[in-house]
């Protein structure tokens, strides 16, 4: 599954606790790990996600053994183009652990935990082609790695 991720965020440590809005795009296609899952298509999907998240300030030891992780909570609307899954909405909570920091640069992963609903889940006369998500409520589960690296704008007229 492919993913995008659009972004932007500061890799500086933060003073003060501050909260920081964040938006991630995402596209792709279905892996169909299964011979009977063929029927589910190969369509291209795309999602969104919506998170609020705290960066920590260092005021705790565990904040800085961990490199000034942040946390937060989301949401996931996603469009599968396909009308046996459906279009999947989440809300999860998270945490970014960074695995290297600095001004230029940083690497971390993201570990998310929540619910998802609006799923067309199987069902024996209405929708017997899913056979991969059978109930209505469902796990959101995510570990994600991404890289940041701060661009500045800078307009010349010479």
């Amino acid at each position: 599954m492919a993913q995008t991720h659009l972004f932007a965020q500061s890799s500086e440590n933060i003073p003060s606790l501050t909260p920081r809005l964040e938006l991630y795009g995402y596209a792709g296609k279905l892996w169909l790990h299964r011979d009977a899952m063929q029927d589910m298509g190969q369509e291209l999907y795309w999602g969104n996600e919506l998170r609020l998240s705290m960066q920590t300030t260092g005021k705790k030891y565990w904040q800085k053994a961990y490199r000034y992780p942040s946390y937060g909570l989301g949401t996931y609307f996603g469009h599968f183009n396909n009308e046996i899954i459906g279009n999947p909405s989440s809300v999860f909570a998270f945490m970014d652990l960074p695995f290297v920091r600095s001004e230029k640069w940083s690497f971390s992963t993201n570990v998310g935990l929540g619910l998802t609903f609006n799923i067309n889940e199987f069902h024996p006369i209405n929708n017997p082609q899913n056979i991969a998500i059978s109930t209505d409520l469902n796990v959101y589960a995510a570990v994600l790695s991404f890289s940041i690296f701060p661009m500045a704008l800078s307009k010349s007229l010479t």
